[in-house]
């Protein structure tokens, strides 16, 4: 687990070398995309990027958690993204 100065390609090429698997924090700003299931074209490369995700607008079926301290809400989401930079196979 890693602090999000650590969410970045370099550091995940590191741990993968290990055998681990990288938990990090991103920003919100971190540009992730759905991973693309719909159809595929029959002529050009493979699509593999969905949409944008949309930070205010993310569906309640991969809401796992809420919890409310002090007037501030968190929402804790589980969802497979991917990210253009961070390469992960």
């Amino acid at each position: 687990m890693f602090d999000g100065e650590f969410g970045y390609n370099g550091a995940l090429q590191m741990v993968k070398q290990t055998g681990l698997q990288l938990i990090s924090k991103l920003q919100k700003n971190s540009a992730l995309y759905y991973p693309f299931k719909d159809e595929q074209k029959t002529k050009g490369a493979t699509r593999v990027y969905g949409n944008k995700i949309e930070y205010d607008n993310i569906d309640d079926v991969y809401l796992k958690d809420t919890n409310t301290k002090d007037n501030i809400i968190t929402k804790i989401y589980q969802i497979e993204m991917l990210h253009k930079k961070l390469q992960i196979n």
